[in-house]
């Protein structure tokens, strides 16, 4: 019989490969996918899933990990690929509708980049050949800073979206980036009151280079929106401070992680929906 379920991170970066072995049941998935939300926080270009000597109690307790990959292929952005996966686990993967097949040896239903078949669990026969495919698409360029909770915060966030406008030629991207994560770390600051670690990264998009900004703290409370009594949207924990946010970046949004969260933002340029001017 199956012992405890084991859950080993082996590698964060550039590709996350996190080793499940023993038993997968509806109590032991709660800490399987806190650590998953963990590695997903560092933004890695995929994660994969060593499943070699795993057993699943049921659907029940695969379900969570099956709404990890699909929240994955929004934030941030990166497949999920299961390896190695005996016969039994293999079937809890649901088949996909035609342009976003799970299953298969394609490329798409490997660790292919963003925008290639959509999102949910990718199936792969073999580690080494998952993290292949992941090598096939470059490593984005990222900067990171730690930070502590006070006035300087803001300041030295909107110094790092300097360098890195600077560093990765999308001058265009400046202004508006710093807007945008000076609201975020006084967001931070404010209301988590924690440390925090500030990312950077410039990732290829379709309609251009996409700066996208992202600070982690230990305060699990998301920034959300929420509808109000009148029907107009209201931004809770920052108030009208997000409403900034909300108007000048392509997307936000907030995720859980393993002791707190991460606030994110993307600006594209050239061609974004919203002037970068």
């Amino acid at each position: 019989m199956p012992g405890p379920l084991l859950c080993r991170v082996r590698q964060r970066l550039p590709v996350s490969v996190v080793s499940l072995e023993g038993r997968l049941d509806e109590t032991s998935v709660v800490g399987a996918v806190v650590s998953l939300r963990d590695c997903l926080a560092d933004q890695p270009t995929a994660l994969v899933l060593e499943a070699g000597g795993l057993s699943v109690s049921g659907p029940l307790a695969f379900a969570p990990v099956l709404n990890l990959a699909e929240r994955a292929w929004h934030w941030p952005g990166v497949p999920v690929v299961l390896c190695q996966a005996p016969a039994a686990v293999r079937d809890l993967v649901p088949v996909r509708a035609p342009g976003g097949t799970a299953r298969g040896g394609t490329d798409g239903g490997g660790t292919g980049g963003p925008g290639v078949n959509g999102g949910g669990l990718r199936l792969c026969d073999d580690t080494d050949e998952a993290l292949r495919r992941a090598g096939r698409h470059p490593v984005p360029p990222r900067l990171e800073l730690r930070l502590t909770p006070g006035r300087h915060a803001p300041a030295a966030c909107r110094r790092l979206v300097e360098q890195a406008c600077q560093d990765w030629a999308v001058p265009r991207l400046r202004r508006i980036g710093q807007v945008i994560i000076s609201e975020l770390a006084t967001n931070a600051v404010i209301h988590a009151g924690t440390s925090m670690v500030v990312t950077l990264r410039l990732l290829p998009d379709l309609a251009g280079r996409t700066l996208r900004v992202a600070i982690r703290d230990k305060d699990p409370r998301l920034v959300e929106r929420h509808p109000d009594d009148a029907g107009t949207d209201r931004l809770i924990e920052r108030g009208r401070g997000l409403l900034i946010l909300d108007a000048m970046a392509d997307a936000w949004g907030s995720e859980p992680t393993g002791d707190g969260k991460v606030v994110w933002a993307e600006i594209t340029s050239p061609q974004s929906s919203k002037s970068t001017e």
